[in-house]
Parts: structure tokens; sequence; C-alpha cells
């Protein structure tokens, strides 16, 4: 895990100003939920986090170091959409292990990252299915696995989990 803060972030999308003025220190270890109306710029604090948005100001820190001009792929944080993105064609094992290949990690740890993502969502009888052979709420778990997979330090999300998902350990 790591701690991560906001500084004075502020998010503009040319001269709509999204988010004026974000001071949010995250703790190592520590759970955080965005609560808030539609438009007041939870996601778009999700996706600077996930370096898909690159804040207009301010600065983002993991562990005391700025990481505003970190791109997204070397970040190591892991995104859940609303909307799952899966890959209908692949299996759940190839769709948790798809963003593993970007990392260039050796197949042995990239399948036991799998393995361990899946125990942990409890996917694991799952991973030689498709996408349109789960339940919606199945979808939900293996996208968050490929999160957890994909990332040890940080894990941000758009979705709404299920009370049964939601546990510390």
């Amino acid at each position: 895990m790591a701690k991560v803060e906001f500084r004075h972030v502020v998010k503009r999308f040319g001269d709509v100003e999204v988010i004026p003025d974000l001071n949010l220190t995250i703790e190592d270890g520590e759970f955080v939920a965005l609560l808030g109306p539609s438009g007041c710029g939870k996601s778009t604090s999700l996706f600077i986090l996930a370096g898909i948005y690159l804040p207009s100001g301010g600065e983002l820190l993991f562990d005391g170091r700025v990481v505003n001009e970190v791109e997204a792929k070397d970040r190591n944080v892991g995104i859940v959409f609303q909307s799952y993105a899966l890959y209908p064609h692949m299996t759940v094992r190839d769709n948790v292990l798809f963003p593993l290949r970007f990392k260039r990690m050796p197949r042995e740890e990239a399948l036991a990252r799998v393995a361990a993502a899946g125990n942990l969502v409890q996917v694991t009888e799952l991973l030689d299915r498709r996408p349109g052979e789960l339940s919606g709420g199945q979808q939900q778990r293996v996208a968050l696995a490929r999160a957890l997979a994909r990332s040890r330090s940080c894990c941000s999300s758009t979705s709404r989990f299920p009370i049964s998902m939601r546990h510390s350990g």
C-alpha cells in the first residue's frame, strides 16, 4: 500500500472547474469512500489518482513523491469502472492477466497474482469462463480481481460493491 496525498489539486475542463481545491490524505492501508452528488468530482478525483487525467493544478503524491507527470501505466494503481470493462472474448483468467502484460512480468508471477486476486474476491472457480457466462456480481468481482492483480498498492473504483465484498483483512 501507499500513502496518497492530494495537495490543492484542481481540475478544469476548459472553463469549467470540476475540482476547485482538493486536499485529502489517505494513509497507508486506510479505506476511504468518496460520497457526493453527481458531478461533484468523485470519479474525476479517482481518474487523477489513476493517472487517466492530469490535475490542472496542485500536487498528487504517493509516499511523499509527486506523481503528477507519472504515466498511468507506471503508477501501480488499479481501477474498476462501473461498466466493469471486461473483454467478452477472453476468459476470466485472461481478463485478469491482461493488464499484467504491460508490466512485462514473468508469467509465473502473473499467474500467481491472478490466483491470489481470484481467491481474495472468490472467483477462482470462474477462471475458465467468459464474461457472458457470469452474473453481474461475478463480473464485478472479476473487474476487482483485475485491479487487485495489477496493483498491490492502490485500487480505486467507480463502482458499488455489495456488503459481502467489503471486509478488512
